[in-house]
């Protein structure tokens, strides 16, 4: 019997892929457009800020330099003491706005209007001669603004040129998807019946052994695990006491039981629990131990000699739990009821 051909897509599930990848086409294209204005906004900002900027001070320079004028030109006294002050307020508009744009970064190029508004003051002060002249400030205003459209323009054309490439990116990520929804059609089509029989399901996965069994166990566990050499050197410790401890994997295994010591477990501890466990005998105890962090918690330890097929003692395996809780409470208790009556 012949086998029939596999079509290559359904025509409903074809128009969902292609509606798939039209949605992300549209969605990276709608991304892009945000991130572009999101570019080119700041950029016209401050390229407008810069020019009322520049404006402004070409204002304040064309009043100083009228009033500058006047003042050369003489007149009374009163009349020489009231454009004076108005030449000084204007100084004083002129140099808060050089600092202005010094802290903005936008300084002129050579300082021209720094030093227009030194010589402003010079003859304010002394009243005589010829006031100086504008023309350097103009043409240094008029740099700063040639400078900041040229950034802006820089600007402008680096986003739009972002702008084409995430396209480029969205459209070959929608031709990328639509190829890889096609392939997956196929693939479960490939994998319908057509005799309309189920196909079998697949076999399931071989049981675990007990070793496996044992070490899900133990890392599942949320009781501390340790399990250390006869000489104290851990080999193995489950992601309970891990977590307890802040120490990764690496940082432990390989590395003496001390690296836990706190200073604050009585040394009769210790040799208490060397004394059991060499004479092969199982300890139950508390120690306190510090984390990774410096702090410390107490624990609640049995550790137990494991033995090989010969009855020779190879490991230590140490069961642990967090008593800092309770024992702090059962601290609290003890000292209300030992504390004098009122």
């Amino acid at each position: 019997m012949t086998a029939l051909p596999i079509p290559d897509v359904f025509p409903v599930k074809r128009a969902v892929l292609w509606w798939r990848g039209l949605v992300v086409v549209f969605t990276l294209a709608a991304a892009t457009v945000s991130v572009g204005l999101g570019c080119l906004i700041p950029a016209v900002d401050t390229g407008m800020d810069a020019v009322a900027d520049a404006s402004r001070e070409r204002t304040l320079v064309g009043d100083s330099a009228g009033l500058a004028a006047r003042l050369a030109d003489g007149g009374n006294a009163e009349q020489r003491y009231a454009v004076r002050s108005l030449l000084l307020n204007q100084i004083a508009l002129l140099e808060r706005a050089n600092e202005e744009q010094g802290r903005a970064a936008w300084q002129p190029p050579d300082g021209a209007l720094d030093r227009y508004t030194q010589a402003l003051r010079v003859f304010a002060a002394n009243g005589t001669g010829l006031p100086p002249s504008p023309a350097e400030a103009f043409a240094a205003l008029d740099r700063r603004v040639v400078l900041q459209n040229e950034r802006t323009r820089t600007a402008v054309t680096l986003a739009v040129a972002g702008s084409v490439l995430v396209l480029a990116g969205a459209a070959v990520f929608g031709v990328v998807s639509l190829s890889m929804g096609r392939h997956t059609a196929l693939a479960a089509l490939r994998d319908s019946p057509r005799d309309g029989q189920p196909r079998p399901l697949p076999p399931p996965p071989a049981p675990m052994g007990p070793t496996e069994m044992v070490a899900q166990a133990l890392d599942q566990s949320q009781i501390m695990v340790i399990i250390t050499t006869t000489t104290g050197i851990i080999e193995y410790a489950n992601a309970s006491f891990l977590a307890t401890t802040g120490y990764t994997a690496a940082e432990v295994i390989g590395q003496p039981t001390r690296i836990l010591a706190s200073g604050l477990t009585p040394r009769g501890t210790y040799r208490a629990v060397w004394d059991a466990l060499l004479h092969g005998r199982v300890w139950t105890g508390s120690f306190c131990n510090r984390r990774r962090d410096g702090s410390c918690y107490w624990a609640q330890a049995t550790i137990t000699p494991v033995r090989d097929a010969t009855g020779r003692v190879v490991r230590y395996i140490a069961i642990e739990q967090d008593a800092t809780r309770r024992l702090s409470a059962e601290d609290k208790a003890a000292s209300r009821n030992t504390a004098p009556p009122a």
